[in-house]
């Protein structure tokens, strides 16, 4: 499937309205079906405020964080990246795929069906899952990372 035929494929968006740009890309992010909206709660301190007394006190509660991600297709679709939803000219279910970080997410938060989703790089990924307060949410096996890279580089230099 080719770049061209990849993007006749997605929904038309009305920009008749008066939207301005940001509405404009929410509505196609939304209208496109490998975009996903990931909710997850995480355990934090909290600092209240007594209306009362006024004194300030911590509590357990959750933080609340979104995530965006876009997945890629089936076999023989091209691979997108997760995070910019950039199409690439890689291929899903090839060996293109040793070139890139690969997740599958099966926890239901999507629907039914596990969802593919591939990032430059492992670091890319436990990037993208950080909580904007510096909460890192996922942490990586060093030496995993290390196997990853070893591969990425022998599949790289199989196309040049």
């Amino acid at each position: 499937m080719t770049t061209e035929q990849t993007q006749s494929n997605l929904p038309e968006v009305d920009t008749t309205s008066e939207l301005n740009s940001s509405q404009i890309l929410e509505q196609v992010k939304r209208s496109d079906p490998m975009f996903h909206i990931i909710r997850r709660g995480y355990p934090a301190l909290i600092q209240k405020k007594n209306r009362r007394t006024g004194k300030i006190y911590e509590k357990m509660g959750t933080f609340n964080a979104v995530f965006e991600v876009y997945s890629s297709g089936c076999t023989g679709s091209q691979i997108r990246n997760a995070v910019t939803g950039e199409y690439t000219p890689y291929i899903v279910g090839s060996s293109d795929e040793d070139m890139f970080f690969r997740v599958i997410n099966s926890t239901g938060e999507m629907g039914q069906e596990p969802q593919t989703f591939f990032y430059i790089s492992p670091e890319q990924y436990e990037h993208h899952f950080s909580v904007e307060n510096g909460i890192h949410t996922v942490s990586l096996d060093p030496v995993m990372k290390h196997n990853w890279h070893q591969r990425e580089r022998e599949a790289r230099a199989r196309y040049e």
